[in-house]
């Protein structure tokens, strides 16, 4: 039997803000559904957390630094298949709709251009949707503005990008579903990536008097990174952090994502009418955002679980039980490998992710032991936390290593810690497992030819005992 695939994601989606993965504020029952009826990875990581770098990964299966686009900015190397020209040479019909992000020319909503793999007729991204709108509607459906002003507005659905994400996305399923080919369909919401607009209905989800301000908003941050310290002391000025300010911000974000869940729901609504028992659908997002937590706003030069860890759900009918879950570790270039597993099809280019199939039939099976996360800088065009910021995380079952390039490094115990509010690098009490952690990291530089791999990541202050051989060649 044929297996189609549609992928869904959002944009700067905070895991925690899910029902499924705990929330307390039940804004995206359909998304909720869909993981009652598939696998949930309590464990997935994007690859990078900022949007281009975390999507070029997500859409090739190799590494921001080895598909190209290692930083916003930054487009795919034309000789890196995209998931469209992977699934289209085995007979594919394919279709992007939504953000893209990896056109490299600088704009945010895109070029207009369909990517390689994905044919022009089914190619919707920001540029395309703008181009429908006159100056006025683009400045109702896309403009920023406060609550108040969104409430006043009363923007239509009808304006809005994913609601015509959700159309399209529909209108495709409805035309191949029970066609002789089979079909891959993403469908990339921007929402709730700021200015997270949505109809004003939405902002009445959540009572704003309801929200919980993240407990660590004002941290200290003491024996953490000094980046970390400046660059909270950066947002507190220039974006007015505080608990009155980050509670309306966390509201509207609530609104905006219980907006895009409901358009969620009527894709899910449309797969399972038309081709439910043929049909795997995969959710995730590309990063997340600190929504407070330690006093940052959106994402950027940090490995903290808020940015890098995101949801992933995987019903795939006839594979995955109802209600399952998973701790197993998982990465966002894991997606194309588990996709072509699941279709029985051979990867006929080289991917960096593993196949997270075995996880779906076995809870307690662990196809990774570890997964990595890298950070270059912000963008290419512009200067933002501290421009030229390298970092490499490996994270484990339990610990979180992460190598601050110019920086303090950091070491979590997510067991006994989840907050991440000490680091433990210097701990003696730590040591044996920093670095062994430590040396898996450095082995995995090298095995993916990360090219700034080298003695600047073994020579680390808290590690003496390291003999590293200086080579030429």
């Amino acid at each position: 039997m044929k297996t189609n695939f549609v992928l869904i994601m959002c944009d700067q989606q905070l895991r925690e803000h899910l029902g499924c993965y705990g929330s307390r504020y039940g804004v995206t029952p359909n998304l909720d559904r869909l993981a009652g009826e598939g696998v949930v990875f309590e464990n997935a990581y994007t690859a990078c957390p900022v949007c281009t770098p975390a999507r070029g990964a997500l859409f090739t299966g190799r590494t921001p630094h080895m598909c190209g686009a290692y930083t916003n900015g930054m487009p795919l190397y034309e000789t890196v298949p995209t998931m469209g020209e992977v699934f289209a040479r085995h007979g594919y019909r394919t279709g992007y709709i939504g953000k893209w992000h990896l056109d490299g020319d600088g704009s945010y909503m895109g070029s207009g251009k369909a990517a390689r793999g994905f044919p022009d007729a089914v190619w919707y991204d920001g540029r395309r949707y703008l181009d429908e709108l006159t100056p006025e509607e683009r400045k109702l459906g896309y403009g920023s503005c406060d609550n108040a002003t969104l409430r006043a507005r009363d923007l239509p659905d009808s304006l809005c990008w994913a609601t015509r994400n959700s159309n399209r996305a529909i209108d495709f399923i409805s035309r191949h579903a029970g066609g002789e080919q089979p079909f891959l369909l993403v469908v990339s919401y921007d929402e709730p990536h700021p200015p997270a607009n949505c109809p004003a209905r939405f902002l009445d989800v959540v009572r704003e008097e309801d929200v919980v301000v993240p407990d660590t908003l004002c941290d200290a941050l003491d024996g953490k990174p000094e980046t970390h310290r400046k660059w909270q002391a950066a947002d507190v000025k220039q974006y007015n952090v505080n608990a009155g300010t980050m509670r309306e911000g966390i509201h509207r974000y609530l609104a905006c994502n219980a907006y895009v869940d409901a358009e969620i729901g009527r894709v899910l609504d449309a797969v399972d009418a038309h081709c439910r028992e043929e049909t795997v659908v995969l959710y995730t997002t590309d990063h997340g955002d600190f929504m407070g937590q330690f006093g940052f706003t959106g994402k950027g030069a940090a490995m903290y679980e808020a940015i890098t860890g995101v949801p992933l759900l995987v019903r795939a009918p006839g594979r995955t039980r109802p209600g399952r879950r998973t701790k197993a570790l998982a990465s966002t270039m894991d997606c194309i490998p588990t996709m072509l597993d699941l279709a029985g099809l051979p990867a006929d280019a080289p991917l960096d992710g593993t196949s997270l199939a075995a996880a779906l039939d076995d809870p307690a099976a662990a196809p990774r032991e570890a997964v990595f996360v890298e950070f270059n800088r912000f963008s290419f065009t512009q200067k933002v936390t501290g421009g030229f910021w390298p970092i490499r995380c490996i994270r484990t079952p339990r610990w979180k290593l992460t190598l601050n390039g110019f920086d303090t490094d950091e070491l979590y115990d997510l067991e006994t810690d989840p907050g991440e509010r000490r680091n433990r690098i210097a701990d003696p009490a730590c040591a044996a497992v920093r670095d062994d952690l430590h040396d898996q990291l450095l082995r995995y530089l090298d095995r993916v030819r990360d090219p700034l791999r080298g003695d600047c990541w073994a020579r680390r202050p808290w590690r003496t005992n390291l003999q590293i051989p200086f080579t030429i060649a």
